[in-house]
């Protein structure tokens, strides 16, 4: 299963989801389990090359996460289509990746609402705020992907399943 993490820049939230995602998941499933759960990230209104930013890669540093080798990249119609699952931080997000292929609408949701808090929680930008505000959404990033995680797990059997009946 594919799922991809979009925030606007692709610079810090969503590279800090898909860093702490990754390790939750290798560190909560046996790795054949975690290998079928594939994370990537992506940014609507950036460019394909930038690093994470500081803040993102020493907050990670702190949690024993390594994302200084990220370099951003664009949300396209083609990666949004190919993944089962898109998470994004905040509602215009949501509409922009919706907008950007609207067939995929069904797998396009908030962060946090997957993660079952409701349709009106977002994470919220820290770039250019201090490390303070960027241990607060990375705190919170670990929430929603902790609560989120048993339903990613089953999701992930689902589109498994789905693949096997369709290749029989």
């Amino acid at each position: 299963m594919r799922v991809l993490i979009v925030c606007t820049g692709n610079q810090c939230r969503s590279p800090m989801a898909e860093g702490l995602l990754r390790t939750m998941l290798a560190e909560a499933t046996s790795a054949s389990a975690a290998s079928t759960i594939e994370v990537t990230s992506a940014g609507t209104g950036t460019a394909d090359g930038h690093p994470a930013t500081e803040e993102a890669v020493a907050v990670c540093r702190e949690a024993g996460i390594d994302i200084a080798a990220h370099r951003s990249r664009a949300a396209t119609a083609e990666l949004v289509a190919s993944s089962d699952l898109i998470l994004a931080m905040q509602a215009h997000h949501v509409m922009a990746l919706r907008a950007l292929r609207p067939d995929a609408a069904d797998r396009i949701q908030l962060l946090a609402a997957f993660a079952g808090e409701g349709e009106a929680v977002e994470v919220p930008d820290p770039i250019g705020q201090g490390l303070e505000t960027y241990r607060q959404t990375f705190s919170a990033l670990r929430g929603f992907l902790q609560r989120a995680l048993p339903r990613l797990r089953g999701l992930a059997g689902e589109v498994r399943r789905e693949r096997r009946a369709r290749e029989e």
